[in-house]
């Protein structure tokens, strides 16, 4: 019965979520994105906006209007949103908001300034770990328990997912080591 958050566990960033549903609550939509400026054209589908509201998507992954947005991977839904996803996989953002922009029910919570990071890759899963291991904020090589680093394998600058093994001899370096989800 009240409006949910809803963040992407991919992501690193320091929005203040409490502006975030304050702005939620004073436009009154049925769902916030909050967006970022995409000057450098991160390859992600563009995020259309009209003064305070989302009017759609862009083509695939290349950016092309003169002020493209990005999806942060945050949003607030209400429940009348949250009642109308079906019990399956199912893309909110393709599947579900659509008819809710039509409606102009999709508010865009502009954020022009603050930390954000998407790791969806292994390289910039790889990267996080490393610039926080620079700044003391992690080992150097992360370990997840029930990964093995034997006694005589060298492992530098790298995450070891559970499961995955570096052998005797081995050397790993800036490397996302883990076992392909069908081993």
């Amino acid at each position: 019965d009240e409006p949910v958050l809803i963040a992407n566990a991919k992501i690193n960033t320091d929005i203040d979520i409490q502006s975030v549903f304050e702005l939620h609550r004073a436009r009154g939509c049925a769902v916030s994105m909050v967006l970022l400026p995409n000057p450098s054209r991160i390859p992600v589908r563009e995020v259309l906006v009209e003064g305070e509201r989302v009017v759609g998507f862009g083509e695939g992954d290349l950016p092309r209007g003169p002020r493209p947005y990005l999806f942060a991977g945050v949003h607030i839904v209400e429940p009348e949103v949250v009642r109308t996803i079906p019990i399956r996989f199912c893309d909110t953002v393709r599947d579900i908001y659509p008819a809710f922009i039509e409606r102009g029910r999709v508010g865009a919570d502009i954020r022009p300034s603050v930390a954000w990071r998407e790791f969806s890759t292994p390289e910039r899963y790889l990267s996080l770990h490393l610039e926080a291991a620079a700044c003391g904020l992690g080992p150097s090589v992360a370990c997840s328990q029930g990964a093995l680093i034997d006694d005589d394998a060298r492992a530098v600058r790298s995450v070891v997912w559970e499961g995955a093994r570096v052998e005797r001899g081995a050397v790993v370096a800036f490397t996302v080591a883990g076992l392909h989800p069908h081993d």
